[in-house]
């Protein structure tokens, strides 16, 4: 089963990070073989198929057994507290970063013949042996702004009225950054 969610907000739970997470309403929009369709929006209570205005669609591939039929709304009856979830999710974008934001690199003295260069990486390359610079060297360029995934995170506390969960720790993104939800298999 996967949900969507919107990061709210971080709080302390008996002294350790947590973060409360508001689960969309995912509704299936069609399904395939192997996939089905999801679409989602930020109303929390669904009455009717024809009042929901679908923001966004999804295609989710469909390995385990979930209601697919049209229409039919997935949320979080089947979750339960002490029980692990995997998220999915964007984080922050930096932007075009130098190698000290990037990698932690230490940079150059800033004195003694070192002029305008003191968070530069240093030379990037050998002699005449290679004459090119090697793959996958650290240098400067885009950070963030890219998908991870967190895995077995424990849920903590579950509201089922009013779709919220808390989990511990920290999840990507900022706040109201949209999230994917995986239920486990244990």
């Amino acid at each position: 089963m996967k949900l969507v969610s919107v990061k709210s907000k971080m709080i302390s739970i008996n002294g350790n990070a947590a973060t409360m997470l508001d689960i969309l309403a995912c509704v299936v929009v069609s399904s395939g073989l192997n996939f089905i369709k999801l679409g989602y929006n930020k109303r929390k209570l669904l009455k009717n198929f024809r009042d929901i205005d679908v923001k966004k669609i999804i295609y989710v591939p469909c390995f385990i057994k979930t209601p697919n039929e049209f229409g039919s709304v997935l949320d979080i009856k089947d979750l339960n507290t002490n029980s692990t979830i995997n998220i999915r999710g964007k984080t922050k974008g930096r932007g075009f970063t130098g190698v000290i934001k990037r990698y932690g690199f230490s940079g150059l003295s800033a004195s003694h013949g070192v002029s305008l260069t003191h968070r530069s990486l240093g030379a990037i390359g050998s002699r005449q042996d290679p004459g090119r610079v090697w793959k996958g060297k650290k240098m400067a360029g885009r950070m963030g702004n890219v998908y991870i995934s967190l895995k077995l995170i424990k849920i903590v506390v579950i509201n089922k009225f009013t779709c919220w969960i808390i989990v511990y720790g920290s999840v990507p993104g900022k706040n109201n950054n949209i999230l994917y939800l995986q239920q486990t298999k244990t």
